[in-house]
């Protein structure tokens, strides 16, 4: 669920249909955070990310409750929507935002960067954990790439060119690594799948979902019954927790384990 503090003005009306293919909320913007009604409480506490606007005069009023919702949820995401000024840069450095998306560029945009904020915070942890296990440059290179790139790797040879090595040197380095019959593309249709799933869970259709990452429906559907094993039906039922411990025990750790001799 995406959470919107957005007036009912025009750009109030660009923001929600910017994000018309996500499952949104919008919250009183007048009420404080500590404020909320139960049921509004409930729904930030659950939110994927949360996306601010204000009018003239109320970027001081967002900023603080950007400020609360950090105190309360300092791992949601959240993005300003607002005009550049000369003296936005110093009011915003203190404050902790996933995005700034300025109202002109609402279109073309936001969509985008929830996408993005919405998936950050599982793969920039899967990130860490893999550039602390000692892997050859080449390989720790290409699996960070791999793991935070905003668009999903498709294949072998596409992350090989972006990590600037050899498809054959990246594929030796990353089987002188795992011990199982684990494949690199396995690891990055899992990933593929991870990024349909997040999105899927705030709201956008597997038809959506499998356009973003670059692949059919038909596609995403067969990854699927390989890694995790089940249908896209019973996918969008999985908690994100559990798939993500699933990917851990599947994908992650066999690039843990220590290198064969």
């Amino acid at each position: 669920m995406i959470v919107l503090y957005v007036d009912d003005t025009s750009d109030g009306d660009r923001i929600r249909q910017a994000l018309s293919r996500f499952a949104t909320v919008t919250l009183d913007r007048r009420l404080p955070v500590t404020d909320l009604p139960s049921d509004q409480r409930v729904t930030l506490a659950t939110a994927a990310c949360v996306v601010h606007s204000h009018g003239p005069r109320g970027l001081h009023a967002a900023l603080s409750r950007i400020e609360s919702i950090s105190t309360l949820r300092p791992a949601v995401p959240q993005i300003l929507v607002t005009l550049p000024t000369a003296s936005l840069a110093k009011r915003v450095a203190s404050i902790r935002l996933a995005a700034l998306v300025w109202t002109r560029d609402v279109e073309r945009e936001l969509q985008h960067r929830v996408a993005v904020a919405v998936l950050g915070n599982e793969f920039s942890e899967i990130a860490e954990v893999l550039r602390d296990a000692g892997h050859p440059p080449a390989l720790a290179r290409a699996l960070r790439l791999a793991v935070l790139a905003s668009t999903p790797f498709r294949t072998v040879g596409s992350l090989a060119r972006a990590a600037r090595v050899a498809p054959s040197t990246l594929r030796h380095q990353f089987y002188s690594v795992v011990q199982t019959n684990f494949r690199l593309e396995d690891f990055l249709s899992a990933i593929q799948l991870l990024h349909s799933f997040r999105l899927r869970s705030v709201g956008v259709s597997w038809d959506d979902a499998a356009k973003a990452v670059g692949v059919s429906t038909r596609t995403l559907y067969n990854k699927a019954r390989i890694w995790p094993g089940c249908t896209l039906f019973a996918l969008g039922a999985v908690e994100p927790a559990e798939l993500l411990s699933q990917f851990r025990a599947a994908h992650l750790t066999p690039l843990l384990n220590r290198p064969r001799h």
